[in-house]
């Protein structure tokens, strides 16, 4: 399980989201599997296709920091 874990935090992290800005994501197995403006929403709609398995949450950033 944190093989999973792991593998879909570094998804998230070097995917292109692009169009998930602002949004709550569920990833499991480096897709996302839902998505939409409030955690709750998401998380019902994850459990009934991931089933058992936990998938991983986080929350798009609106803006990209830039670094100058």
């Amino acid at each position: 399980m944190l093989k999973q874990i792991t593998a879909d935090y570094e998804y998230y992290l070097n995917a292109d989201l692009h169009g998930f800005e602002g949004k709550w994501i569920a990833i499991l197995r480096k897709k996302v599997i839902a998505s939409g403006d409030s955690f709750n929403d998401v998380a019902m709609e994850a459990e009934k296709l991931a089933g058992s398995v936990r998938p991983l949450f986080a929350h798009v950033p609106s803006k990209v920091a830039e670094i100058l």
